[in-house]
């Protein structure tokens, strides 16, 4: 009768078989007769539903009896549906193929339960189910060795914006394809590995039975060669890499959250070192943490505290000695740490994005202090104010507009404010940059590239986007006495600034000699340490009405293209 259906069946000639025959080949349903030599169909039913690798199988009561009991037992035992002798074909049919169905829907719903649908791999409860009996028998078997690796894909999210979700998603599948290949090859034994994905572009893989801690970084070495490279989504060509952060097994862990927190530190020290690389934790990465912690909390704080304050460093043009503009400089001076630089808190706010309030309060002030300057003291009406830009503002739909209205409440033309970004923010997504800076140019805002020369992108990022001005780095200044090589580096981004009708600042001057060259060299304009400190607003005023004691005699014109081989290159 079940032939027609194309199954494949088995049969077993009482109870004990029944048993016997289902844990060998887990069937996908069972159809069990009633009366039966041994145990009845009652009992084997029991005796399936207690054994959980048996449980999940349905089954179809068989019975000749018309007693209510009997269908009633079988139903309380677990029975998923029954059928009287003597069957009908159709009848039966219909019946199997409802609890073949209904099996396909509740294994279907098991996998989606315990695995990833994007993907096909595991997903973090099936993963914690696999790691914590690990936890657990680790303080009785310490000489068994396992590991947590937590990989996140390297600026996953600039993906998902510039070509949107779905391509995400098939970018996503590739990336947990590779994964599973490079794992397959470092770890053959598929009961010794198990991959998974936690969500967004976080995946983790778990080792176990390893013959000691080193051979987790060995593997994941293994798996960070596969993931980094390029990748082909749609008709894109994407260069890709991960960061690996490696956890080995202590007796010390109580819970699969624990680990997979200290392998999530430890990925995010191999951000933090570069990207593209593996880290492996130690304890000082959850002190680092722990204060990255109390740090941004005392971050939020300071903003409500008006704890922020601005100085402003002189940039002074390099043919006349008169002071441009001023670069507003943050400066944080905590209630109890005292002043805290810049290089500390910097990173942790753009971590945060508490960077977005930071910037935008420091873009109010600046304004507002130049405003008054401007209304107080005649002699600064034709200086400027510098602000730095992050990258999250950059992001900002709204920013041009945001800008323009803080300008407008102040009386401040656009043309007196530069904002200054640096050219590794401009080039992280430089589609939106671009289009963001476009939008503040045509506002009639200035617009600076920072820490020039030290990305990999600069002719790029003078061809996309609009500048007015290009600040060369301060390592460039630093070395230009001392080196010929240097100094022809800053002659060629000179020229070539130059030519694109783009004007030249040097950061970081601060010898005589550095100055006299810059000057050589046709540099527009300079700032550091030689030519002023950064100064508190109060100082600012009598500042721009002395010359500085540093600067030599102006020069009447602008200097003639410089060559190397002139002697005013020679050092004194």
């Amino acid at each position: 009768m079940l032939q027609p259906l194309k199954v494949e069946t088995q049969e077993a000639e009482d109870g004990a078989s029944a048993l016997d025959l289902a844990r060998q080949t887990a069937p996908d349903l069972i159809l069990l007769d009633h009366e039966m030599r041994g145990m009845n169909g009652i009992e084997v039913l029991r005796h399936l539903k207690a054994d959980p690798s048996l449980a999940v199988i349905p089954v179809i009561f068989v019975t000749g009896s018309s007693e209510a009991h009997v269908i009633t037992d079988c139903f309380q035992s677990g029975a998923a549906d029954y059928v009287h002798k003597p069957c009908r074909e159709s009848e039966l049919h219909a019946r199997v193929n409802a609890a073949l169905e209904n099996r396909r829907l509740v294994d279907e719903l098991q996998w989606l339960a315990t695995h990833d649908p994007l993907t096909g791999l595991a997903n973090r409860t099936l993963f914690i189910q696999r790691l914590q009996p690990l936890i657990d028998s680790q303080s009785e078997h310490p000489e068994q060795h396992f590991a947590v690796l937590f990989t996140d894909f390297d600026r996953f999210k600039r993906v998902n914006d510039n070509l949107g979700h779905a391509m995400g998603d098939e970018f996503l599948r590739e990336i947990a394809a590779r994964l599973e290949r490079g794992l397959t090859q470092a770890c053959p034994d598929p009961t010794h590995r198990l991959a998974a994905r936690l969500g967004g572009d976080e995946f983790v893989v778990l080792l176990e039975a390893l013959s000691d801690p080193s051979q987790a970084r060995t593997i994941a070495d293994a798996i960070l060669d596969s993931l980094c490279g390029t990748y082909r989504v749609g008709h894109l060509e994407i260069a890709g890499s991960a960061s690996i952060g490696v956890l080995n097994s202590a007796p010390s862990y109580a819970s699969a959250e624990e680990m997979l927190r200290d392998a999530d530190t430890a990925m995010y020290e191999a951000k933090h070192a570069g990207r593209g690389r593996c880290t492996t934790f130690d304890a000082t990465m959850q002190q680092r943490v722990r204060d990255r912690a109390a740090l941004e909390q005392d971050l939020r704080r300071a903003l409500t505290r008006s704890e922020f304050s601005l100085v402003y460093q002189p940039i002074v043009s390099l043919r006349t000695g008169r002071t441009e503009t001023l670069e507003a400089l943050l400066r944080w001076r905590h209630p109890t740490r005292g002043p805290i630089p810049p290089s500390e808190f910097i990173p942790v706010a753009e971590e945060s994005g508490l960077i977005v309030q930071l910037g935008r309060w420091s873009l109010s002030e600046a304004s507002r202090q130049l405003a008054e300057w401007r209304h107080r003291h005649p002699h600064t009406q034709d200086v400027g104010i510098s602000v730095n830009l992050s990258r999250r503002q950059l992001d900002s739909p709204t920013l041009a507009r945001d800008v323009a209205q803080v300008l407008a409440e102040n009386g401040l033309p656009p043309g007196a404010l530069h904002l200054e970004v640096t050219e590794s923010e401009a080039m992280h997504d430089h589609a939106t940059a671009g289009q963001r800076l476009q939008e503040l140019r045509d506002c009639g805002i200035k617009l600076d590239i920072d820490d020039f020369g030290t990305g990999h992108s600069s002719l790029a990022c003078l061809h996309r986007f609009p500048v007015d001005f290009l600040k060369i780095d301060r390592s460039f200044v630093a070395s230009i006495s001392d080196s010929s090589l240097f100094a022809s580096l800053v002659d060629a981004i000179t020229q070539l600034a130059r030519t694109l009708q783009i004007q030249v600042v040097a950061e970081g001057i601060e010898t005589p000699d550095q100055l006299r060259l810059l000057r050589a060299l046709g540099c527009d304009f300079g700032q550091g340490y030689l030519l002023s400190r950064p100064l508190p607003p109060w100082q600012v005023p009598e500042f721009l009405m002395e010359p500085i004691a540093a600067f030599p005699a102006p020069l009447e014109a602008p200097p003639e293209t410089a060559s190397l081989a002139n002697s005013a290159l020679t050092p004194a």
